[in-house]
């Protein structure tokens, strides 16, 4: 489509390789789809809607008539969008203090950094009057440009954060406590629901006694090995048994801290561990421990930047924060699309300079400020 010459022999060409890849089981990962119908069986990944958006893109090209498109049932589920506003500040160096010698004598709060280290970042909720969204915008000169990267704003007690840090200020001012940490909230559950599992004897998984994962977690031998172990497990998720699961695996191995793939002692305590099992319920965790146990690999990345929850009223959501001229990639409209399918909330959140006109064309979610 972008090589060959733009006639109708080619494009013809084009739609038959579209077509024999949506039909091929393999194109993948954990998740297949049914022959053309291109109807999910239980989600979807990243090559399949970029490869129905091309289909799509090749009918209208070719001047198919309706009746002779594809039929999908298998389009993302978007999540609600959620906008707050306050202080974007131009620049980080506008906190740097340096000595004769060039080096920083005053660093820039932690929580500014640009998001490439994880931070445990609990709390209770915080006072009214320390709400990030209660701020001004600064008026900006007609010549001025933001700096390249992640943006920075104003956040509680004027300091410095980045763009998922002020979002997660804003869900505390709701009673939430939360973490800004992907995909580790994730893979640090299935971790302990599946110790067991991913540490079974299984011929040829390990090779030394200091692995902290099997040869092939990341192989779809992984799931065909131990069908039958994780099959039972993961009825037992769905009957209610994560809190029991999670408490016995953790009075086991955090005192020793003993290493196991996805698992970070220092990002969660054991309460908070049951807290959020509770909140997300059995049948969220087996819909999306059996996408690890069949993919593992594939989710690796593109979970929401923000997990967050409220024990007392039982609510969790994830939540996947952009800044200014951010928007969502692929992988992340996937793991949006599952987490929706597993009937857990998810918001994308867009943070904007206060007095900024929001967008409109968020399709059904809604607005807020």
């Amino acid at each position: 489509m972008t090589h060959f010459p733009k006639d109708e022999a080619t494009a013809l060409r084009a739609l038959d390789a579209v077509v024999e890849a949506l039909e091929d089981t393999d194109t993948h990962i954990s998740t297949q789809y049914s022959p053309i119908t291109l109807t999910p069986s239980n989600g979807t990944t990243v090559c399949r809607p970029m490869l129905e958006r091309r289909l799509c893109r090749l009918e209208k090209r070719l001047g198919h008539s309706s009746e002779e498109r594809h039929t999908s049932e298998g389009k993302l589920m978007e999540a609600i969008h959620v906008v707050i506003q306050g202080i974007r500040i131009h620049s980080r160096a506008a906190g740097l203090i340096l000595d004769r010698m060039g080096r920083s004598v005053k660093k820039i709060p932690a929580a500014s950094s640009n998001g490439q280290n994880i931070t445990r970042f609990l709390s209770s909720p915080a006072r009214p009057d320390q709400s990030p969204c209660k701020v001004s915008l600064k008026e900006k000169e007609d010549n001025e440009k933001w700096p390249k990267g992640k943006s920075i704003w104003s956040g509680r007690n004027g300091e410095a954060v980045n763009v998922e840090t002020f979002a997660l200020q804003y869900y505390e001012d709701m009673g939430f406590k939360g973490v800004h940490c992907e995909t580790r909230v994730i893979h640090m559950l299935f971790g302990l629901l599946f110790w067991d599992i991913i540490f079974a004897p299984v011929p040829g998984a390990f090779e030394t006694p200091f692995q902290s994962a099997p040869l092939d977690i990341a192989e779809d031998s992984f799931y065909h090995s131990r069908k039958e172990i994780i099959e039972q497990r993961l009825e037992e998720l769905e009957s209610g048994k994560a809190q029991d699961i999670i408490g016995r695996t953790d009075d086991e191995y955090r005192p020793n801290g003993t290493y196991c793939v996805g698992v970070r002692w220092d990002l969660f305590t054991k309460q908070d561990l049951i807290e959020i099992v509770t909140c997300l319920g059995g049948t969220a965790l087996s819909v999306i421990c059996r996408l690890l146990c069949e993919d593992y690999a594939g989710r690796g990345s593109g979970g929401p930047d923000l997990f967050i929850w409220d024990a007392q009223k039982t609510l969790c959501k994830f939540v996947e924060v952009k800044g200014p001229g951010d928007s969502l990639q692929e992988n992340q409209k996937v793991w949006i699309d599952v987490l929706l399918r597993a009937s857990v909330a998810v918001e994308v959140c867009r943070v904007k300079e206060e007095g900024e006109v929001p967008e409109t064309s968020f399709g059904k979610g809604k607005k807020r400020k």
